[in-house]
């Protein structure tokens, strides 16, 4: 009689042998065989984890889906056809936009999720949850093309309440009959961290997929572990993103060494790289492995007492906000100005 492991470290490794195209089918059948396997937990980490989608079509391509429960296998099908059809609606209206955009002559490319799915890099266009359509503008284009997105009836937007020139995006453009949010790029980190990417090199470099322009796989490589690391504060928080992840696996970061080299002592790049190595174990890199292994360390720990790990990151949550808040206070009129007008309507 085995009783079911539902600790957090034992779940992630176990979605993450299952997004892997490194360990073989039997070594999984085995596992997924045990009986030690709580599904509660798996389904709860890998829904926040954005990959609930992911492991159901990497254990149907590998055929093993026979040895799960029948009731999720039914529940997984079910929410994997709906993320499939609505990644099929979104690529028709990338397309759109894409076509619309080459006859306005406006230097793009796309980034992120909606890149990976223009360039088929997923096996089944269901695998990965897509949320905005982020797409990479020339600065000399942005205004146009934001026009241009609004002409194509993607009408409403939401924004800051204050000025924010620095910030990397301007606001997201939406409609209720279309499935894709819009959020065109300038660049892609905030200016205090520009220095990381070369936002000019991501659109001279870009390749042309099916009418439709993407990143070479160096930048969708750099930009998936940059936008983690900086935009989604990764790095501030030591946390990992098994989407982001799992993105980096089907991009073959590991055969990516130019950027390997290029970044080799970026710390952001190195602490992603300490993440993916503690979780996907297989990861070998040269002449990175004695750098990393008090990294690789760190984060064991972390995902082996992920409760204390939750409770500190709620601490460092809490400080980041406030400091944020008041850095931005001090530096930011109109900031400062939206909060005195908050305040007067409350005191009236």
């Amino acid at each position: 009689m085995f009783s079911k492991n539902n600790t957090y470290k034992y779940t992630i490794q176990l979605i993450a042998e299952i997004l892997s195209f490194e360990n073989s089918n039997e070594y999984l059948r085995k596992k997924l065989k045990s009986g030690n396997i709580d599904w509660d937990t798996f389904v709860m980490v890998s829904s926040r984890q954005l990959v609930l989608t992911t492991c159901y079509c990497r254990l149907e391509q590998r055929e093993l889906l026979n040895l799960i429960p029948d009731d999720l296998v039914l529940y997984l099908k079910d929410i994997t056809t709906i993320n499939r059809n609505r990644n099929l609606k979104l690529i028709d209206e990338i397309k759109e936009i894409s076509q619309a955009f080459q006859t306005a002559k406006i230097d793009y490319v796309l980034l992120k999720g909606s890149a990976l799915l223009i360039g088929n890099y997923y096996k089944d266009c269901g695998e990965r949850m897509v949320g905005d359509v982020d797409i990479l503008v020339s600065p000399r284009d942005i205004s146009k093309a934001y026009q241009l997105i609004k002409d194509l009836g993607y009408q409403q937007s939401i924004g800051f309440n204050y000025e924010n020139k620095e910030f990397r995006h301007l606001p997201r453009q939406f409609t209720g009959d279309k499935f894709a949010a819009i959020e065109l790029h300038s660049s892609v980190l905030d200016q205090k961290y520009k220095n990381h990417i070369d936002d000019k090199l991501i659109l001279k470099n870009k390749t042309n997929c099916n009418g439709i322009n993407i990143p070479s796989s160096y930048f969708l490589n750099i930009t998936n572990i940059m936008g983690v690391q900086i935009n989604s504060k990764g790095y501030r928080y030591r946390q990992w993103f098994l989407r982001t992840m799992y993105d980096s696996v089907i991009l073959n970061l590991v055969k990516e060494k130019k950027l390997l080299d290029d970044y080799r002592n970026n710390k952001y790049v190195n602490d992603y790289l300490a993440k993916y190595w503690a979780i996907f174990k297989y990861l070998k890199l040269d002449g990175y492995s004695k750098k990393m292994n008090s990294k690789i360390r760190y984060y064991n720990l972390k995902l082996r007492y992920y409760s204390f790990n939750q409770m500190l990151y709620k601490l460092k949550y809490t400080f980041y906000n406030l400091y944020d808040r008041f850095i931005l206070f001090l530096a930011n009129m109109s900031y400062r100005a939206n909060i005195f007008k908050k305040l007067m309507s409350v005191t009236k």
